[in-house]
């Protein structure tokens, strides 16, 4: 997190310069951003590679640990290919929504990007809670001790609701005011985009507390192992509830704006009632559990046949 909060401020520094005209640098309008996205990865890719190799924050890396073994491999392209394909589907998710509102005036589209940047600093406590719900869930399975994992998840989903409650109150009682502050006063447009964004945070405001369990739920998927599970709830989510809902209302129901926010809204409120039922029937525990009992088991009976050819010498 550190990495990318450093790459974040780099990004923003190079773009804030960027679009100075006062400075001496040239001016590289969207050229600007996309070098400054490169730029601030490339940086914090460095300083994380110097905190692994050169310091002694995280584990031990020695030479011989780069040797690749293909049943640890095996193990990551199983567990990272459906992570993967969630991030795929979530980013194709918002194309399809991008290319509905961009069938609305401009300042529905700027109220949108807008709303959608809000709703992303809203939602980095719900995704600091599931990586560390993953982390937690992760290590009680291990530990064979699957009832604390379950536990722990529920401790974080309480946990989340309370401050996605909070926040979601915010952003029902004072929209304007946090829209407007990223609005320029000279602006085109602004009273539209301002009006437009405005009820768009009041209504996605809504979906707060549900991104947040949400979040928390997949972190529990996936610290069992279970990420194929988590893809599916994710999918559920974007491709079975938000788009086509979104579509229906803006393009059959002809709600118009309305049906934008409330598309929106809708896929994370489906998602995450559909994971928490899936999540209180239990069966997500027994995945990690398992696949480390048959390994355990493996192991006492290559380790219990030599000694048995031994003892028949």
């Amino acid at each position: 997190m550190n990495g990318r909060r450093t790459g974040g401020d780099v990004n923003g520094t190079i773009r804030t310069d960027n679009e100075a005209e006062r400075r001496s640098v040239p001016r590289l309008e969207i050229q600007g951003a996309a070098v400054a996205t490169v730029l601030s990865r490339a940086i914090a890719t460095g300083i994380g590679f110097y905190l692994l190799w050169c310091t002694d924050v995280g584990p031990e890396i020695e030479a011989d640990h780069l040797v690749p073994r293909l049943g640890y491999v095996s193990k990551i392209v199983r567990l990272g290919v459906p992570t993967a394909a969630e991030q795929s589907m979530s980013s194709l998710a918002m194309v399809g929504m991008t290319a509905m509102v961009a069938t609305f005036p401009p300042a529905v589209v700027a109220a949108y990007g807008l709303g959608n940047r809000l709703i992303s600093l809203a939602f980095l406590p719900a995704m600091g809670m599931g990586q560390a719900t993953d982390t937690v869930v992760g290590q009680n399975l291990g530990a064979g001790r699957p009832e604390r994992a379950e536990r722990a998840t529920w401790i974080a989903s309480g946990a989340i609701a309370g401050v996605m409650l909070a926040a979601g109150a915010i952003a029902v009682l004072f929209p304007e005011p946090i829209v407007g502050v990223f609005l320029t006063a000279d602006e085109a447009g602004r009273a539209e985009t301002l009006a437009y964004g405005t009820t768009y945070l009041r209504i996605a405001a809504a979906m707060f507390v549900f991104m947040g369990v949400l979040q928390v739920i997949l972190g529990a998927f996936r610290g069992a192992g279970n990420t194929k599970t988590a893809l599916v709830f994710s999918v559920v989510t974007l491709w079975v509830a938000r788009v086509p809902v979104s579509y229906v209302l803006i393009f059959v129901a002809d709600w118009g704006t309305a049906g934008i926010w409330v598309g929106v809204v809708a896929g994370d409120v489906i998602g995450a009632l559909a994971a928490l039922a899936w999540f209180a029937r239990g069966t997500w525990k027994g995945s990690l559990v398992d696949a480390e009992g048959e390994e355990r088991s493996r192991r006492g009976n290559d380790e219990e046949e030599p000694a048995t050819a031994q003892s028949v010498e």
